[in-house]
């Protein structure tokens, strides 16, 4: 099941969308074989302007990301994580070790 929505997000992450003023909202966990220091990674693609800010979830914002950002949790959990502005378009590695836990928005 967890492959299932691993490549769901991939196949979402890959469309372009374009963002109605509403942030798009993603909830990340960590699995126990990787037991702190987890990252994760947004990937822009070329051809596409980007102007975000991205709030991480641990109290770490970044404003005016305009290329790919990553982003290292000192411990393990769960994490929400919200990015706003120009963001049309995405891609995030697969990983064992993180899994997807849900898209809010």
């Amino acid at each position: 099941m967890k492959k299932f929505y691993l490549a769901l997000f991939f196949i979402l992450g890959t469309i372009v969308s374009y963002a109605q003023g509403a942030p798009f909202i993603t909830t990340w966990e960590n699995t126990p074989s990787q037991l702190n220091g987890f990252t994760v990674e947004f990937i822009t693609s070329p051809g596409y302007d980007y102007d975000f800010s991205i709030d991480f979830g641990d109290g770490t914002i970044v404003n005016n990301v305009t290329d790919n950002i990553f982003h290292t949790y000192a411990t393990s959990g769960t994490y929400t994580v919200s990015i706003s502005g120009d963001f049309p378009v995405f891609n995030i590695p697969l990983s064992d070790d993180l899994e997807l836990k849900s898209i809010e928005q």
